[in-house]
């Protein structure tokens, strides 16, 4: 509970030092950096853990080659994920479970930020996605650029 305060803390730090869109201007992009994402119920019930990545914008979190475990009810921190974050007109993320090959990868969820709304504010915002008895929170922070 300690690393996701912190990583909250940082985040935020963060997020307010950047460069947002001058007041009265359109902002052209909308930057979205992911929190945390809580495996609520995950999809491989027998073997008692997902391994999952978190696509932002197209990129993998926390590489394209390598995903991450997650046992459910477990919490993965921004620093985990290896600092999930993209800066686009809209972004979407979603998490993928990761199938041995040749099996293809599962998308167990997705959402789309185009900050439309003018973002999240300082507390960020939370998804939950997934279908069929799968879920995932993604907490996360928006703001238009």
């Amino acid at each position: 509970m300690l690393r996701v305060f912190m990583s909250v803390v940082f985040l935020t730090a963060a997020l307010s030092a950047g460069t947002a869109a001058p007041a009265g201007a359109r902002a052209s992009g909308c930057e979205v950096v992911v929190i945390a994402v809580t495996a609520g119920d995950i999809q491989e019930d027998a073997a008692g853990f997902d391994e999952i990545w978190v696509k932002v914008a197209g990129s993998w979190f926390p590489t394209y080659l390598r995903s991450i475990r997650v046992n459910e009810g477990q919490t993965l921190t921004n620093s985990d994920l290896n600092n999930p974050r993209a800066t686009k007109a809209s972004v979407t993320v979603s998490i993928h479970e990761d199938d041995p090959w040749p099996k293809a990868n599962d998308v167990l969820g997705s959402f789309t930020e185009d900050c439309s709304d003018g973002g999240t504010g300082p507390g960020g915002a939370v998804q939950t996605v997934g279908s069929g008895g799968v879920s995932y929170t993604v907490s996360y922070f928006a703001r238009p650029v």
